[in-house]
């Protein structure tokens, strides 16, 4: 038996009606109404939306076995999980960095000061510290779309909010690499937050230089492409 089938004998017991009445309703034989259930023929889109108004209910009941406002509930409910999940999973990348951070910075400045053991002290100005805020921008924006629907309308302005996020992030992640690599082998000095204590940049790129370190020194930036990778992906 077929699904539509199956929907049309299940709303017409659920009202109680035998298959002479229904298809008396319909000005229809009782055998087309059982070969319907059974699944050897189906109904055309005009009988469909004639059975719809017969048991009172709208086409997409008859052709999948809910309405519309079941379906449209179902999804609320799935994007309300999907929220959740994404909202705990940033977030706890979030406070894990944070707790790494706080945890170990200590000590990594220890490293520097004692033996000039720089590397780590570039991971965490450039890296850990972008990714806490972008990981806590997208599980904000994840924790306010429990409130309410949260959405860019226009395709073509979501599109925009998600290349600009993206190019940016492109962009910092290109920047750092070019940075990271003559601190690994040891070419230059190490990377601080504050670049007034840093010597021997000459070697860096000066438009690198000056991406980075305003980026890093500000790191609330990076809550506008973690906003904007939400919104940008959000359909």
């Amino acid at each position: 038996m077929n699904g539509i089938g199956k929907n049309i004998k299940k709303l017409r017991k659920e009202r109680a009606l035998s298959q002479e009445q229904l298809a008396e309703r319909l000005h229809v034989t009782r055998q087309a109404v059982s070969n319907w259930e059974t699944g050897k023929n189906q109904p055309d889109i005009e009988t469909l939306e004639s059975i719809a108004a017969v048991f009172d209910t709208d086409i997409l009941m008859v052709l999948y076995g809910r309405s519309r406002q079941e379906e449209s509930g179902e999804e609320k409910g799935a994007q309300r999980k999907r929220c959740v999940r994404n909202c705990l999973m940033w977030g706890a990348i979030a406070l894990a960095g944070l707790v790494v951070h706080l945890m170990v910075k200590d000590k990594i400045m220890d490293w520097y000061y004692r033996f000039c053991y720089t590397v780590p002290v570039y991971l965490f100005a450039l890296l850990v510290r972008p990714l806490c805020v972008f990981a806590s921008a997208v599980a904000f924006m994840n924790g306010l779309c429990l409130i309410g629907d949260i959405r860019i309308r226009q395709n073509w302005i979501r599109r925009t909010v998600l290349g600009v996020s993206m190019a940016f992030l492109f962009l910092y992640l290109a920047a750092a690499f070019l940075c990271l690599v003559p601190v690994v082998q040891n070419l230059v000095p190490a990377f601080l937050p504050d670049p007034g204590a840093v010597s021997g940049w000459i070697r860096r790129p000066p438009l690198v230089f000056s991406f980075i370190v305003r980026l890093v020194t500000a790191p609330a930036l990076f809550l506008l492409p973690g906003i904007g990778m939400f919104l940008g992906l959000r359909r």
